[in-house]
């Protein structure tokens, strides 16, 4: 009977050591293009907080994929499936109505669940 090392440990349940640097992120945010973001800020640490994300999960982009968590693009085209939608940073900071749109969309992602 010849097992290699990995279908022994498959078999036992055991868990290998994976690099954290070749983790995938668990949350993609969306920027445009000449987007800069300060995953420190009060907002994002909020938001990030509400969908049980770390900011050390978080992988900022500005290139269309999948599994975006959050699009803060202004123009929102081309339209892509994400968990929460706002107006960028600079907007949230200073418009009432952008913030209660986020607002809603958390809660609306929350209640989806």
């Amino acid at each position: 009977m010849n097992l290699n090392r990995d279908d022994y440990l498959d078999a036992m349940g055991v868990t290998r050591w994976t690099d954290a640097n070749n983790v995938l992120p668990r949350a993609v945010i969306l920027l445009d293009y000449s987007g800069q973001l300060d995953l420190s800020h009060p907002i994002i640490q909020i938001v990030l907080r509400l969908v049980d994300v770390e900011s050390a999960q978080v992988q900022l982009t500005t290139k269309l994929q999948h599994n975006i968590l959050w699009d803060m693009r202004k123009l929102k085209l081309p339209k892509v499936n994400s968990v929460i939608s706002s107006a960028p940073l600079n907007e949230l900071e200073r418009d009432v109505q952008a913030k209660r749109a986020l607002w809603q969309s958390i809660c609306e992602q929350q209640h989806a669940l």
